[in-house]
């Protein structure tokens, strides 16, 4: 007989009677999850109500999403990229990422990509004009 559970992080599976742990992989988007503590910042007056939460223990925050007692956290991977035109939060990020890094979490970085700036500064509705007449020729 063989039978298996799927609902939601802690998946206990189960093949001839045998019973076996799941193990959990997290994987952390580091700009949302930011930004999100950042914007719920703005509509409330009390500004720190969120703001403590930018120092969360990624591990443990994941540990919380285990629920069955015989499933573990097999990894809980950052991703993330440094601000380095930004002296004050590089120095922060850097921080927060040792911190989590001590906690066990892995750190995957990435780059910011490059802004293109076009240089056309006309009507809102020129562009899409502009983008029509390209495809017409």
């Amino acid at each position: 007989m063989t039978s298996s559970r799927h609902a939601g992080p802690g998946s206990l599976k189960m093949e001839s009677g045998l019973f076996f742990m799941a193990k959990i992989f997290f994987f952390v988007d580091g700009f949302n999850l930011y930004h999100a503590l950042d914007y719920l910042d703005a509509p409330v007056r009390d500004h720190d109500r969120y703001h403590k939460y930018k120092w969360i223990s990624l591990m443990r925050l994941c540990n919380c999403y285990v629920r069955e007692k015989d499933d573990s956290v097999a990894a809980v991977l950052y991703f993330t990229a440094l601000a380095f035109w930004n002296p004050d939060k590089l120095s922060r990020h850097k921080i927060f990422i040792k911190a989590q890094e001590n906690e066990g979490v892995t750190i995957v970085y990435g780059e910011f990509k490059r802004r293109l700036r076009c240089g056309f500064r006309g009507k809102a509705g020129a562009i899409p004009e502009l983008i029509r007449s390209a495809f017409r020729n």
